[in-house]
């Protein structure tokens, strides 16, 4: 049987005759891959560097006193949080009012990544995923 693949219809890319095809397909085969990989291309190149950066401001909430500055990583090694995850999740809960801050004072904004010059660039090697072996694990 050939499960319902009984039309005939014409590439729209080149125009290709295709026979005993699926109703709604469109392309075939040879343009729906080159379909891909420019869309693959096209997402690598939007997405190689992020253009916008999330900038916090942090104050002391007594005296006003300005204590960092940055993004989320130098903020967190500046007020000594463990990670900068720790230190955003507190921004967050601070800014919306679930939790009273009663140490720190925070501003957020979104600002363009080209108007910051101290920040490193953006890492290409990704980190492997958990459990992930590691050339210095042992051979168990």
């Amino acid at each position: 049987m050939n499960k319902g693949k009984h039309f005939t219809r014409v590439c729209w890319d080149c125009g290709k005759v295709m026979e005993n095809v699926a109703g709604n397909l469109r392309f075939c085969a040879s343009c729906r891959r080159e379909r891909h990989n420019q869309y693959c291309r096209d997402y690598r190149a939007h997405n190689e560097k992020p253009a916008r950066v999330m900038w916090y401001t942090v104050w002391d909430a007594k005296t006003g006193d300005l204590l960092a500055s940055g993004t989320s990583e130098m903020c967190a090694r500046r007020l000594g949080y463990k990670s900068a995850n720790s230190f955003a999740s507190a921004v967050s809960h601070g800014l919306s009012g679930s939790h009273r801050t009663y140490k720190y004072t925070f501003a957020r904004e979104r600002i363009d990544r080209s108007e910051v010059d101290s920040l490193p660039p953006v890492r290409t090697i990704r980190k492997k995923p958990a459990g992930a072996p590691t050339p210095t694990s042992c051979k168990g």
